[in-house]
Protein backbone atom coordinates (compact mmCIF):
# COMPACT_ATOMS: atom_id res chain seq x y z
CA UNK A 1 0.00 0.00 0.00
CA UNK A 2 2.74 2.46 1.00
CA UNK A 3 4.82 1.64 -2.10
CA UNK A 4 1.79 2.24 -4.30
CA UNK A 5 1.25 5.65 -2.68
CA UNK A 6 4.92 6.56 -3.18
CA UNK A 7 4.68 5.52 -6.84
CA UNK A 8 1.58 7.69 -7.27
CA UNK A 9 3.46 10.62 -5.71
CA UNK A 10 6.37 10.13 -8.12
CA UNK A 11 4.03 9.88 -11.11
CA UNK A 12 2.24 13.06 -10.01
CA UNK A 13 5.56 14.87 -9.46
CA UNK A 14 6.74 13.87 -12.94
CA UNK A 15 3.43 15.04 -14.38
CA UNK A 16 3.83 18.46 -12.74
CA UNK A 17 7.49 18.63 -13.80
CA UNK A 18 6.47 18.23 -17.43
CA UNK A 19 5.07 21.78 -17.32
CA UNK A 20 7.63 24.59 -17.86
CA UNK A 21 5.83 26.74 -15.25
CA UNK A 22 6.57 24.11 -12.56
CA UNK A 23 10.26 23.95 -13.46
CA UNK A 24 10.56 27.74 -13.52
CA UNK A 25 8.67 28.05 -10.22
CA UNK A 26 10.93 25.49 -8.53
CA UNK A 27 14.02 27.35 -9.79
CA UNK A 28 12.67 30.65 -8.42
CA UNK A 29 11.98 29.12 -4.99
CA UNK A 30 15.49 27.62 -4.82
CA UNK A 31 17.02 30.91 -5.97
CA UNK A 32 15.38 32.90 -3.19
CA UNK A 33 16.23 30.33 -0.52
CA UNK A 34 19.90 30.36 -1.52
CA UNK A 35 19.76 34.16 -1.77
CA UNK A 36 18.60 34.22 1.85
CA UNK A 37 21.69 32.26 2.83
CA UNK A 38 23.88 34.63 0.80
CA UNK A 39 22.37 37.59 2.68
CA UNK A 40 23.17 35.84 5.97
CA UNK A 41 26.78 35.43 4.78
CA UNK A 42 26.92 39.17 4.02
CA UNK A 43 25.61 40.01 7.49
CA UNK A 44 28.08 37.60 9.12
CA UNK A 45 30.97 39.12 7.15
CA UNK A 46 29.93 42.65 8.14
CA UNK A 47 29.80 41.56 11.77
CA UNK A 48 32.96 39.42 12.00
CA UNK A 49 35.09 40.69 9.08
CA UNK A 50 36.62 37.24 8.62
CA UNK A 51 37.65 35.82 5.24
CA UNK A 52 35.68 32.58 5.61
CA UNK A 53 32.35 34.43 5.35
CA UNK A 54 33.56 36.37 2.32
CA UNK A 55 34.62 33.16 0.56
CA UNK A 56 31.28 31.58 1.52
CA UNK A 57 29.48 34.55 -0.04
CA UNK A 58 31.44 34.09 -3.29
CA UNK A 59 30.54 30.39 -3.30
CA UNK A 60 26.82 31.01 -2.79
CA UNK A 61 26.82 33.76 -5.44
CA UNK A 62 28.21 31.21 -7.91
CA UNK A 63 25.48 28.78 -6.82
CA UNK A 64 22.83 31.41 -7.56
CA UNK A 65 24.25 31.88 -11.05
CA UNK A 66 24.29 28.14 -11.69
CA UNK A 67 20.69 27.76 -10.51
CA UNK A 68 19.57 30.41 -13.01
CA UNK A 69 21.65 29.09 -15.93
CA UNK A 70 21.25 25.32 -15.42
CA UNK A 71 20.41 23.44 -18.61
CA UNK A 72 17.33 21.26 -18.91
CA UNK A 73 17.57 17.69 -17.66
CA UNK A 74 17.62 14.64 -19.90
CA UNK A 75 16.27 12.56 -17.04
CA UNK A 76 15.14 13.46 -13.53
CA UNK A 77 14.36 11.51 -10.33
CA UNK A 78 11.35 12.89 -8.45
CA UNK A 79 10.58 10.26 -5.85
CA UNK A 80 9.49 11.55 -2.44
CA UNK A 81 12.77 10.31 -0.94
CA UNK A 82 14.92 12.11 -3.53
CA UNK A 83 13.00 15.39 -3.17
CA UNK A 84 13.16 15.37 0.63
CA UNK A 85 16.86 14.46 0.58
CA UNK A 86 17.65 17.19 -1.95
CA UNK A 87 15.94 19.97 -0.02
CA UNK A 88 17.03 18.81 3.43
CA UNK A 89 20.60 18.45 2.20
CA UNK A 90 20.51 21.90 0.59
CA UNK A 91 18.92 23.91 3.39
CA UNK A 92 20.28 22.15 6.50
CA UNK A 93 22.00 25.38 7.57
CA UNK A 94 18.67 26.69 8.86
CA UNK A 95 19.12 24.33 11.81
CA UNK A 96 22.62 25.39 12.85
CA UNK A 97 23.10 27.06 16.23
CA UNK A 98 25.52 29.97 16.67
CA UNK A 99 24.77 30.42 20.35
CA UNK A 100 27.26 31.19 23.09
CA UNK A 101 27.09 27.51 24.10
CA UNK A 102 29.28 26.54 21.13
CA UNK A 103 33.03 26.25 21.74
CA UNK A 104 36.09 26.20 19.52
CA UNK A 105 38.00 22.91 19.68
CA UNK A 106 41.02 24.32 17.82
CA UNK A 107 42.41 27.83 17.27
CA UNK A 108 39.81 29.81 15.30
CA UNK A 109 42.31 30.62 12.54
CA UNK A 110 42.83 26.89 11.93
CA UNK A 111 39.08 26.21 11.90
CA UNK A 112 38.55 29.10 9.47
CA UNK A 113 41.37 27.84 7.22
CA UNK A 114 39.81 24.38 7.00
CA UNK A 115 36.42 25.93 6.29
CA UNK A 116 37.87 28.16 3.55
CA UNK A 117 39.65 25.16 1.98
CA UNK A 118 36.36 23.27 1.84
CA UNK A 119 34.44 26.19 0.33
CA UNK A 120 37.16 26.83 -2.28
CA UNK A 121 37.10 23.16 -3.30
CA UNK A 122 33.31 23.32 -3.40
CA UNK A 123 33.55 26.34 -5.75
CA UNK A 124 36.00 24.43 -7.96
CA UNK A 125 33.59 21.47 -8.07
CA UNK A 126 30.57 23.66 -8.91
CA UNK A 127 32.48 25.41 -11.69
CA UNK A 128 33.56 21.98 -12.98
CA UNK A 129 29.89 20.95 -13.08
CA UNK A 130 28.83 24.24 -14.70
CA UNK A 131 25.35 24.30 -16.24
CA UNK A 132 24.82 20.65 -15.24
CA UNK A 133 24.30 21.86 -11.65
CA UNK A 134 20.98 21.07 -9.94
CA UNK A 135 19.45 20.10 -6.61
CA UNK A 136 17.15 17.18 -7.43
CA UNK A 137 18.63 14.03 -9.02
CA UNK A 138 18.93 14.63 -12.77
CA UNK A 139 21.11 14.00 -15.80
CA UNK A 140 22.03 17.37 -17.31
CA UNK A 141 25.05 15.92 -19.17
CA UNK A 142 27.64 13.71 -17.47
CA UNK A 143 30.66 15.68 -16.24
CA UNK A 144 33.94 13.81 -15.71
CA UNK A 145 36.59 16.56 -15.77
CA UNK A 146 37.92 19.03 -13.24
CA UNK A 147 37.05 18.11 -9.65
CA UNK A 148 35.10 15.13 -11.00
CA UNK A 149 38.36 13.38 -11.81
CA UNK A 150 38.91 12.94 -8.05
CA UNK A 151 35.54 11.64 -6.82
CA UNK A 152 32.09 11.25 -8.34
CA UNK A 153 30.44 13.83 -6.06
CA UNK A 154 33.13 16.42 -5.27
CA UNK A 155 30.68 19.15 -4.20
CA UNK A 156 29.76 17.00 -1.20
CA UNK A 157 33.45 16.53 -0.43
CA UNK A 158 33.87 20.31 -0.39
CA UNK A 159 30.90 20.69 1.93
CA UNK A 160 32.29 17.98 4.21
CA UNK A 161 35.67 19.70 4.57
CA UNK A 162 33.95 23.03 5.24
CA UNK A 163 31.65 21.43 7.81
CA UNK A 164 34.63 19.90 9.63
CA UNK A 165 36.11 23.40 9.89
CA UNK A 166 32.79 24.84 11.02
CA UNK A 167 32.30 22.19 13.70
CA UNK A 168 35.85 22.58 14.99
CA UNK A 169 35.28 26.31 15.37
CA UNK A 170 31.68 26.23 16.65
CA UNK A 171 31.28 22.87 18.36
CA UNK A 172 28.11 22.03 20.21
CA UNK A 173 26.11 18.83 20.65
CA UNK A 174 23.31 20.50 18.67
CA UNK A 175 25.58 21.23 15.67
CA UNK A 176 27.11 17.75 15.85
CA UNK A 177 23.63 16.19 15.69
CA UNK A 178 22.62 18.43 12.77
CA UNK A 179 25.72 17.49 10.77
CA UNK A 180 25.42 13.78 11.64
CA UNK A 181 21.84 13.79 10.34
CA UNK A 182 22.90 15.82 7.32
CA UNK A 183 25.42 13.21 6.18
CA UNK A 184 22.84 10.49 6.60
CA UNK A 185 20.71 12.53 4.20
CA UNK A 186 23.66 13.15 1.86
CA UNK A 187 24.29 9.39 1.71
CA UNK A 188 20.69 8.89 0.52
CA UNK A 189 20.98 11.86 -1.83
CA UNK A 190 24.07 10.44 -3.54
CA UNK A 191 22.40 7.05 -4.05
CA UNK A 192 19.29 8.73 -5.47
CA UNK A 193 21.38 10.82 -7.87
CA UNK A 194 23.24 7.75 -9.08
CA UNK A 195 19.97 5.90 -9.73
CA UNK A 196 19.32 8.47 -12.46
CA UNK A 197 22.89 8.96 -13.69
CA UNK A 198 23.88 5.30 -14.00
CA UNK A 199 21.20 4.81 -16.66
CA UNK A 200 23.61 6.69 -18.94
CA UNK A 201 26.37 4.46 -20.44
CA UNK A 202 28.82 7.36 -20.17
CA UNK A 203 28.25 7.50 -16.41
CA UNK A 204 28.63 3.75 -16.12
CA UNK A 205 32.11 4.04 -17.67
CA UNK A 206 32.87 6.96 -15.36
CA UNK A 207 31.91 4.87 -12.30
CA UNK A 208 34.44 2.23 -13.33
CA UNK A 209 37.22 4.83 -13.70
CA UNK A 210 36.32 6.85 -10.58
CA UNK A 211 35.79 4.44 -7.69
CA UNK A 212 34.92 6.70 -4.76
CA UNK A 213 31.71 8.68 -4.44
CA UNK A 214 32.82 11.52 -2.17
CA UNK A 215 35.17 10.32 0.58
CA UNK A 216 38.29 8.70 -0.97
CA UNK A 217 39.09 5.38 0.64
CA UNK A 218 35.77 5.28 2.56
CA UNK A 219 32.69 5.85 0.38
Amino acid sequence: MMFAQLKRFEDFANYLWSYPATRIGARVVVFFMIAGFAISAIQAYQLHKTVNYLVLLVGESITLGLVLSARGARAVGLSLVSILAAFTGSFYYLFFSFSAHSVSLVPLRLAESIQITGVLFQIFAKLSLGRSFGLVPANRNVVTGGAYRLVRHPIYLGYFIAHVGFLLGAFSVHNLIVLSLLYGVQFVRILEEEKVLRLDPLYQSYMVRTRWRFLPGIF
